[in-house]
C-alpha cells in the first residue's frame, strides 16, 4: 500500500487506506481520484449511450441488475484512465496490462445490484483467465442510498466521490503458497457483496477488473 505514495501523481490527491478487513483483503482508500478526473470519466460516458447492465458472460439483463453501462475504452478518457491504471496496479501490484476496460456505471434512483460475486468459477474458461481483484472507484455520490453492502462482515461502504473499494475476488492471490498465474480460480464468497438500492439523486461508479495475466485481444468483454 505505501507504493500507491512511492511517486506522485501531481494530481491533487492524498490517497488514505483504510483497511475494513485484514483476511480477506477488503479496502477503501478516500481521495484515490481526484473531482476533475471524476467528471471527466463521467462527461467521458455521457457522450456515449449506456445501456441497460448485463450479467455473465452471456451478458444476460436481470432484474438483479438495473443500472446502466459503458465500457470506457483509452482513447476515449486518456489522461484519467492512464492514472486510475497506475493506481490500481500500484494497490494490486499487477500491471495495467492485466486490467479490462474502465467499466462506468449509473444507477438512478430505486436501481440496484442485488448480492453478487465478481468472479464466477466458470470465467476460468476466458483466455485472460477470471477476475482476479475488483478496484471499484465512486464518481458520484447519490443523494441518499447505494451503499456497497458486504454482507459477510455487515459493513456498508457508503459511496464518496473519489473513493475506492479494493478486495481480492479469488483465494489464490499473488503472495500466496503455491500461487500460479495460470490455475483456475476459486470464487470466495465471503466477498459477496451489493450495491444497494438509490434512494435520491444519481450514483456514478466505475469498476478496474485485474486478471491474472495479460489481458490482451481476448475475446471477451471489456476489449476495443
Amino acid at each position: 500500500l505505501e507504493a500507491l505514495n512511492s511517486i506522485p501523481f501531481h494530481d491533487g490527491t492524498n490517497p488514505t487506506v483504510h483497511v475494513l478487513q485484514h483476511e480477506p483483503v477488503l479496502l477503501v482508500i478516500d481521495d484515490f481520484i481526484s473531482e476533475d478526473m471524476c467528471q471527466s470519466i463521467m462527461n467521458a460516458a455521457s457522450s456515449t449511450s449506456l445501456q441497460r447492465s448485463t450479467m455473465g458472460m452471456k451478458e444476460v439483463e436481470s432484474t438483479d441488475r438495473t443500472s446502466s453501462t459503458l465500457w470506457l475504452h483509452e482513447a476515449q478518457c486518456e489522461v484519467p484512465l492512464r492514472v486510475v491504471a497506475e493506481k490500481v496496479a500500484r494497490v494490486s501490484g499487477l500491471p495495467p496490462t492485466h486490467m479490462e476496460n474502465l467499466q462506468v456505471v449509473r444507477y438512478l434512483p430505486g436501481q440496484e445490484f442485488t448480492i453478487h460475486t465478481d468472479h464466477s468459477n466458470y470465467f476460468n474458461d476466458m483466455e485472460c483467465r477470471g477476475r482476479l481483484a475488483t478496484c471499484l472507484m465512486y464518481l458520484q455520490e447519490p443523494t441518499g442510498g447505494g451503499e456497497t453492502r458486504f454482507f459477510e462482515f455487515k459493513q456498508n461502504v457508503i459511496p464518496r466521490k473519489g473513493s475506492a473499494v479494493f478486495f481480492w475476488n479469488t483465494f489464490e492471490k499473488p503472495g500466496c503458497t503455491g500461487y500460479d498465474p495460470q490455475s483456475c480460480l476459486t470464487v470466495d464468497l465471503r466477498l459477496r457483496h451489493a450495491g444497494l438500492p438509490v434512494l435520491e439523486g444519481e450514483k456514478w461508479a466505475c469498476n478496474s477488473w485485474i486478471h491474472p495475466i495479460e489481458f490482451q485481444a481476448a475475446n471477451v468483454r471489456g476489449v476495443p
